[in-house]
């Protein structure tokens, strides 16, 4: 065999798939979008947008992963080796994009808006409460003497309940807005029981010269409600916009704490009493050593509530008649009977005591 022939030989069989060329990916140009103001299915994949080829009248579902997806944005979409059956966007389609078209482009910048983001924060983006919107107090659209209670659900006697929403009364009307020279708070909240928006108002103070501590005067909410926000009402107020609003929300949890459903005084529910369910007619609850309460059943006929021999704890005990006649007996029934002859008799007791 001739020298040139061996080295082709040798090269043959060290001919590896890394010598193979990778196939160049197939690419075409596409716009963003269904054509109907659509960028991405119902269904809700974030990784799922619309597609218009190019020369083609047909809309697909395309891979999105490397960028924001903008209506109308112009890309390169096609296929990759590691997902040759997969149509994806690979880039921007820059050269289409420098034509001024109805399109625009944001790059994934999800770092410069976080805090403490080592390659970014310098961009952050802070949220208020205005934009948590549960049982948030709004101005109306447009702006009037009523707001707007937004919809949340919130817990009430262990179940679940549901408020949808709705405008308040109007404050222009029903002796809301106070006199000259004086304002006032109202304080709108959700009453539980009702699953209705009440009023708590203020007491009226000079609006030349309000408090120092203007909110300290919000009046307090009454328990089983949930508060919505406190409306500033000055005299002549005309319209109530953000400036006279306050955002006085718990959050959903019921001021005054989450009311327990009905159960047993001693029964398992409290950690401090031993359970006895259900307790005799008659029981009296008694303290018990270690902060816990009991339950003492009623004594037989006749029988007086007395102690125990360490005077610690009730009990119930029958009265010795066949004492009561001596001198020491008769003085504990009463003041004056120490110096009658005999003793008492038991009718005379029983007079005595009612019986």
């Amino acid at each position: 065999m001739s020298r040139k022939g061996e080295i082709l030989r040798i090269k043959t069989l060290r001919k590896t798939e890394m010598d193979e060329k990778e196939p160049i990916p197939i690419r075409y140009r596409a716009i963003l979008g269904d054509g109907a103001g659509n960028t991405k299915p119902d269904y809700h994949d974030p990784t799922i947008v619309y597609v218009r080829r190019e020369g083609r009248g047909l809309v697909e579902e395309c891979l999105c992963t490397l960028l924001s997806p903008r209506y109308n944005l112009p890309v390169i979409v096609g296929y990759t080796p590691a997902k040759p059956d997969r149509l994806q966007v690979l880039e921007v389609d820059w050269d289409t994009l420098a034509v001024p078209g109805p399109y625009s482009y944001v790059p994934h910048h999800h770092q410069s808006h976080e805090l403490y983001n080592i390659e970014g924060g310098d961009d952050v983006v802070y949220s208020r409460k205005q934009q948590y919107t549960p049982l948030l107090l709004s101005p109306t659209d447009p702006v009037s003497m009523q707001c707007y209670v937004w919809e949340d659900r919130y817990p009430d006697f262990g179940i679940w309940k549901w408020y949808s929403g709705g405008i308040t009364v109007d404050f222009a009307l029903g002796g809301y807005v106070p006199g000259v020279g004086l304002a006032r708070w109202v304080l709108v909240v959700l009453d539980c029981e009702t699953n209705t928006v009440d009023y708590v108002l203020s007491d009226t103070f000079s609006d030349a010269t309000p408090p120092a501590l203007r909110l300290a005067v919000i009046p307090a909410a009454p328990n089983r409600t949930m508060t919505a926000g406190a409306v500033y009402l000055p005299n002549g107020l005309t319209e109530i916009d953000w400036p006279n609003l306050e955002d006085v929300r718990m959050l959903n949890s019921p001021f005054g704490g989450i009311l327990p459903a009905a159960h047993a005084l001693l029964g398992p529910e409290h950690s401090d009493t031993l359970p006895t369910i259900p307790p005799p007619q008659g029981s009296m609850i008694y303290g018990l050593d270690g902060a816990m309460w009991n339950a003492l059943p009623i004594g037989t006929a006749y029988q007086l509530l007395t102690t125990n021999a360490a005077g610690t704890l009730p009990e119930w005990d029958s009265f010795d008649w066949d004492n009561l006649a001596t001198a020491a007996a008769a003085d504990m029934m009463h003041d004056h009977t120490s110096d009658v002859e005999g003793g008492v008799t038991k009718a005379e007791v029983l007079t005595w005591i009612g019986w």
